[in-house]
């Protein structure tokens, strides 16, 4: 590997964790702004989301930027490298999940719902599975020491028990959080934050 793709690789990697650093300090401070916020603000949850977004597709680029300069997206790479392999699948999800949040969850929390208690189930689902998700990428972006030892169903399986975790502490305490703010939507006001109520509707992912 010669130096200009070292050096290449260098500024990609650094890019990549400022990147993710940005983004995961924003996914867990909105999280916990909107279970101790008083009423749910779309103006900041559509900046949350295009903020969001953008960081992902530039982790996306960086990502996949490495891995080419590095080893190549290749079937027999991605067997013989199960944290690499293990990341991706992760990223996936998170990105899957991302376009449920932004689709289903967002116009959720911003417009009146006839069952509140299920709309606040699955806003805390989706939103559990986004914050264990962005917390397992970066575990597994640092796991460097434990990887040797790990084979790809092994990070999949601890990947599994902190989705089952997450999800189950996310729908004991955060979900009568969300049904309490959706409970004056329900009730017919729907001005939420500073939006008009015309004006509801969120961007997809």
């Amino acid at each position: 590997m010669n130096t200009l793709t070292i050096t290449a690789r260098q500024l990609l990697l650094y890019s990549h964790t400022l990147v993710f650093a940005f983004a995961i300090a924003r996914v867990l401070r909105e999280d916990v702004a909107l279970l101790t916020a008083r009423r749910i603000d779309a103006v900041r949850l559509e900046a949350t989301g295009r903020t969001i977004a953008g960081l992902l597709g530039l982790l996306w680029i960086t990502g996949v930027a490495m891995i080419l300069l590095g080893t190549g997206l290749h079937m027999a790479v991605l067997v013989s490298k199960p944290k690499l392999a293990a990341k991706l699948t992760v990223v996936c999800l998170l990105t899957a999940n991302g376009l449920l949040l932004h689709r289903v969850a967002f116009p959720m929390l911003t417009t009146p719902q006839r069952r509140p208690r299920r709309a606040a189930a699955i806003c805390v689902l989706l939103g559990a599975i986004s914050s264990v998700s962005w917390l397992y990428a970066s575990f597994v972006g640092v796991a460097r020491l434990i990887a040797p030892a790990m084979s790809y169903t092994a990070f999949l399986a601890l990947y599994g028990v902190g989705l089952v975790g997450g999800i189950g502490t996310a729908l004991a305490v955060a979900r009568p959080r969300v049904e309490r703010l959706l409970a004056p939507l329900s009730g017919g006001d729907v001005v939420v934050g500073s939006a008009p109520a015309g004006r509801m509707s969120l961007p997809p992912f």
